[in-house]
């Protein structure tokens, strides 16, 4: 039997193998080192890998000739076309906000209808990367609040996005939310249960409340034309809400009260400018503690909010800051809210930021930061037309806000480096 022997071709071969492997790792390490000796308070170094097959060569190193003089060298000029190598870039933030600031002058204007489009239905497919990610496989449904439900649009693109997934990864990622929603008109609530009806969703899905949300409780006055341009005045309460918030007795009236459409024949009544109803009123702290124990889910619910979206044609505001409790407890992971004006998104931006979230405007393919010190841009305060935007805010140095912040610009390195630059405080 003829016994098997390496030819020197081979072996000198798997030799340089061995010593390429060596010199990538001592490439790899050199290129960290660069990182560590080049820190300072308003730089931020940030790796990506690219191949070298795309021809992205730098320079990795400074060297100097005999004579004192510099000498390049270029990593990729020594490695196969195969080779995956760490490149590092200097990103400042003056280079972050001459960016955003070009953005914001040619972005940011009266009416502007790409900023207005690009709300919860923009970052619903983040918002389920992070669902599936950090909450799956625990067995409870996550909760997210549409306040300004209106006809039910964006709860048909929750349920849309966030539905199961059936089959063989079923238990897998399975997880479920429920959809609290919550609209004040009496007649666009009745809009919201035909929708409900029509694409027989389930209560399991979806609980709607036909309530106000503020920043304090009572039955308050509501401008209610019958579209989504109502508005809701608590500038004066009518009265307190006098009901028991425990089931049974006067406080299961209240709920179904709440929670039906009670207007006969709504769809034949005509829009009306100047029709005003009476609406009960909570704050979003006093709704989570006292009034949803009150329905009996029939389920496990997290005790916390994955996303708190708001449009009440201006109202949002108080919205926010009757979740003070939640805010500060870090309950509710996301929040998404209408802009309306400058005033609006540097009172909501700094609102937050006291709770240690930090908010950005929604861009179609960009989220842009804003601070009512460190994010804040000229243009916004010069502007004083009334423009229509949506921003958006999550705990700050979050591992969802990580996560969700990365998924939105994972096409743009830029943009991808620049992330723990963003969370740094006070430039």
């Amino acid at each position: 039997m003829l016994k098997k022997t390496m030819r020197p071709r081979a072996i000198l071969s798997n030799i340089a193998v061995f010593l390429s492997g060596i010199f990538i790792a001592l490439l790899v390490s050199n290129t960290a080192n660069l990182n560590n000796n080049n820190n300072s308070n308003n730089d931020y170094h940030y790796n990506a890998l690219y191949s070298s097959s795309q021809t992205r060569h730098h320079e990795a190193n400074n060297l100097a000739n005999d004579d004192g003089s510099e000498r390049t060298t270029s990593v990729n000029d020594h490695l196969p076309p195969s080779t995956v190598v760490l490149e590092t870039k200097l990103i400042t933030t003056q280079e972050l906000k001459k960016k955003y600031t070009t953005d914001i002058n040619s972005e940011v204007y009266g009416n502007n209808w790409n900023l207005g489009c690009s709300d919860l239905a923009g970052l619903a497919p983040y918002i389920r990367i992070v669902l599936d990610r950090l909450f799956h496989g625990d067995g409870k449904r996550q909760l997210i609040f549409d306040v300004g439900a209106n006809n039910g649009q964006d709860a048909s693109t929750i349920l849309g996005i966030f539905q199961p997934v059936i089959g063989m990864c079923e238990g897998v990622l399975n997880n479920n939310v429920k959809v609290i929603s919550v609209e004040p008109s009496p007649m666009v609530f009745c809009q919201l249960e035909d929708m409900v009806k029509d694409r027989k969703w389930t209560d399991s899905q979806i609980l709607r409340l036909n309530i106000g949300l503020s920043n304090t409780s009572g039955v308050f006055q509501f401008a209610d034309p019958g579209h989504e341009g109502g508005s809701l005045n608590t500038t004066n309460k009518v009265t307190d809400i006098s009901h028991d918030t425990n089931t049974g007795g006067e406080g299961d009236e209240h709920f179904k009260q709440i929670t039906s459409c009670r207007i006969k024949n709504h769809s034949a009544l005509e829009i009306d400018e100047g029709r005003v109803t009476e609406v009960p009123t909570y704050t979003m702290d006093e709704l989570v503690s006292n009034v949803l124990p009150s329905f009996d889910y029939g389920e496990m619910y997290d005790d916390n909010i994955l996303t708190l979206k708001i449009d009440t044609e201006g109202h949002d505001i108080f919205v926010i800051k009757g979740a003070n409790q939640l805010l500060a407890d870090k309950r509710i992971t996301f929040v998404i809210f209408e802009v309306w004006s400058n005033a609006n998104l540097k009172a909501i931006a700094e609102f937050m930021d006291q709770h240690d979230y930090l908010c950005f405007l929604i861009y179609p393919k960009m989220l842009v930061p804003v601070h009512p010190v460190d994010w804040w841009y000229p243009h916004l305060d010069n502007h004083t037309d009334v423009y229509w935007g949506n921003g958006f805010c999550g705990i700050r140095s979050s591992l969802a806000l990580s996560m969700l912040y990365k998924a939105f610009h994972a096409d743009d390195d830029f943009l991808l480096g620049a992330y723990d630059l963003l969370m740094k405080r006070g430039f």
